[in-house]
């Protein structure tokens, strides 16, 4: 069996500006994720609904 090498040193803490960066994809993934948290979120009474609509716009306006 073949030891695989790793090197825990070279992990590095992020920086201010990377921890505030929010990296949202164009993969099928991240689209899927975003539909289950609207549904999740819609899903949360009778105020879910315009919640998630709220949520959806907020993280739309901030990837862009």
């Amino acid at each position: 069996m073949e030891k695989i090498n790793c090197n825990p040193l070279s992990f590095r803490d992020l920086s201010s500006e990377e921890s505030m960066t929010i990296c949202g994809g164009t993969s099928f993934a991240y689209d899927a994720g975003r539909v289950l948290r609207f549904l999740g979120i819609a899903a949360g009474g009778m105020n879910g609904p315009s919640f998630a609509i709220a949520d959806w716009v907020c993280t739309s306006f901030l990837e862009s």
